[in-house]
Order: structure tokens, then C-alpha cells, then sequence
């Protein structure tokens, strides 16, 4: 059986990756963006995005292995949580681009 403690923390740690790219200045939260501008322009954060993704289904990948072997999936896995890293990022975009101007006025 699986601990629900690991997959809890799976899905808060896949649920930051999923908002990261849009809580803050910085490509992938450590490296400034001195060289684009003041903001990160919208298809560096669909970059850092989409390669935090390949991230948090790796991490998935090992915890799977290590708890008894990985079962073979077929897309239709990949693509349910392709959408699901979606639905973790939507916190992060409706912060970036629709409260921050409400809340700080930038």
C-alpha cells in the first residue's frame, strides 16, 4: 500500500512547480531576468513552465519506481496530468495577471 503522506506531499510539491513561473521576477526562482526587462515576458514563463512540468512528471516517474516498479501507462495518463498541471498553475496566472494590478496596482 502507499503511504498518502508521499502523495500528498507529491501533489503540494507538483502544485508549486505548476505556480512558480508566475509568483515571481526570476527564471525558476533563482536566476534574475536582468536581461529581458523588469518582468519576465510570457513565453519565458511558458518555457520555465512547461520544463517545470517535464520536472514534476520525472519526480512522479521515481517515486513510482521506487515504491515497486513503474506500470506502463498510456497517454491518456500523460495527458490527465499534463491538465492537471494546468489547474495547479491557474492560481499563479490569475496572480500574476489579473490580482496583482488589483491588490498592488502594478
Amino acid at each position: 500500500m502507499v503511504n498518502p503522506v508521499v502523495i500528498n506531499v507529491y501533489l503540494l510539491v507538483v502544485f508549486l512547480l505548476a505556480t512558480l513561473p508566475f509568483l515571481n521576477q526570476r527564471l525558476f526562482g533563482v536566476l534574475p531576468v536582468a536581461a529581458f526587462s523588469k518582468w519576465k515576458p510570457f513565453y519565458v514563463r511558458m518555457a520555465e513552465w512547461l520544463v517545470l512540468f517535464f520536472v514534476a512528471l520525472g519526480i512522479g516517474l521515481f517515486l513510482e519506481d521506487s515504491m515497486g516498479g513503474l506500470h506502463p501507462n498510456n497517454w491518456e495518463f500523460y495527458v490527465i496530468f499534463f491538465f492537471v498541471f494546468v489547474v495547479f498553475a491557474v492560481p499563479g496566472y490569475i496572480w500574476q495577471y489579473q490580482l496583482k494590478k488589483l491588490f498592488l496596482g502594478k
